[in-house]
């Protein structure tokens, strides 16, 4: 399965025809004229909205950066919906950017011109696996220009005609941030309390990355039509079964291990670096390389997961890598981890000691810090293997509703 997926990312890579058709223009409340464009099944505009109207005709505060508006409306936790131009100048940057909205701007429903709709985070995911996943999407959404894009603006291509542009980002306290360094765009979806998830692309790169965003930000809104239940939820025909989610096999030959995860996931291959020094050091760094633009990093030593199918509201992350340790015992690390989270304060702790996944042995926790998180490192002929596992809400509850489809994922690992 793996090979088949691969294969299809060279193809696209090369220059594999997209279904991207110039659409009809849409015209918002305020008389502001957009263009669309069609990218597989979904009908994008191709422009930021910059309406100051919801579409039943309700204004929407305008919030003025250099009057401390927008901060002010920070400071005083309002969930109130707000939107401003950048540097507070409609007539520079209103056609260059659009309007900037805070989520609750978003969150209200009707932003959108009847018929249209802010984006979910599923959405956004149909979008980003149409166009070959994650790595690569950015470069195939952003707009060529130089003029709204600081250089390099790596792998920008716009064969989709999106024409994202980098119109930055307007902070809580108001200031604005990364204008031509990065575009930041809403979804419609909370991960948990006043926050939503966004879409980002960078001019250093060709990916597009998803996170979450506090609703106070300011960001840009595409639109995207709506579409009937029926048509975006087909139904088979009578007395098919439905087609069950294949899975797939990832493996690292340098570190010698494989897993299985389901085909519906998007995967990056990354560099992480070993735990077990950092811990000595008493500090810890969870980031992650991920290669520059649709390079895998070299001399990888694992993956990156995230869920993107349907059956997901929000994304469970799951990182998986491996080092090459000599003798190095289960028991050093386990010592070593425990201490290390003593010392960041954690105290809901949850520790297997003697953990097992067919002949590899090692550790398994659960801890929270801020969120729920699952560690577990597993130990087979000199090579040890760690899994994390978190989902980024501070609610327990949506923690556990994945944990058991993670726990198959890292009962499948083996070490040769």
């Amino acid at each position: 399965m793996q090979h088949k997926r691969l294969i299809i990312s060279v193809l696209l890579l090369s220059g594999f025809y997209f279904s991207v058709v110039q659409a009809q223009t849409i015209k918002d409340i305020d008389g502001n004229i957009y263009k669309t464009v069609t990218i597989g099944t979904q009908i994008w505009m191709a422009e930021n909205l910059k309406t100051t109207r919801f579409n039943d005709g309700t204004p929407i505060p305008l919030a003025s950066l250099s009057a401390n508006d927008w901060a002010n409306h920070t400071v005083s936790a309002s969930t109130t919906p707000a939107y401003c131009w950048q540097y507070d100048s409609a007539s520079v940057y209103k056609d260059a950017y659009g309007a900037f909205y805070n989520g609750f701007t978003v969150a209200a429903g009707n932003l959108c011109p009847s018929g249209w709709h802010v984006p979910s985070n599923d959405e956004w995911i149909t979008l980003t696996t149409y166009l070959g996943g994650e790595d690569v999407a950015g470069g195939k959404l952003k707009e060529k220009s130089s003029t709204y894009w600081n250089s390099p603006n790596n792998g920008a291509t716009n064969e989709t005609g999106f024409s994202a542009r980098a119109g930055g980002s307007i902070a809580d306290n108001g200031s604005n941030w990364n204008v031509r360094d990065n575009g930041f765009f809403w979804s419609s979806t909370s991960p948990y309390e006043k926050y939503l998830w966004i879409r980002t692309i960078s001019a250093n790169w060709t990916r597009i990355t998803p996170s979450s965003s506090d609703m106070q930000v300011g960001n840009s809104v595409r639109c995207l039509k709506d579409v009937t239940v029926e048509a975006a939820n087909p139904k088979p025909p009578n007395n098919a079964v439905p087609k069950k989610t294949e899975l797939v096999s990832l493996k690292n030959e340098a570190f010698k291990f494989e897993l299985t995860a389901r085909g519906d996931w998007s995967f990056s291959k990354i560099v992480q670096q070993d735990p077990y020094e950092e811990f000595k050091t008493g500090r810890y760094s969870s980031s992650i390389s991920t290669g520059e633009g649709d390079k895998v990093p070299e001399n990888w030593n694992g993956f990156r997961l995230s869920s993107t199918g349907p059956l997901y509201d929000a994304c469970p992350f799951l990182i998986i890598y491996g080092h090459k340790v000599g003798d190095q015992k289960p028991e050093d690390f386990t010592k070593l981890f425990e201490r290390s989270l003593t010392n960041f304060g954690v105290k809901d702790l949850t520790l297997n000691r003697n953990f097992s996944v067919g002949e590899a042995t090692g550790f398994d926790c659960i801890y929270n810090l801020g969120v729920k998180v699952r560690y577990t490192a597993l130990y087979r002929n000199g090579t040890r293997i760690v899994i994390q596992y978190f989902f980024p809400s501070n609610d327990p509850a949506q923690f556990d509703k994945y944990a058991p489809e993670i726990d198959k994922v890292i009962r499948s690992i083996v070490i040769k």
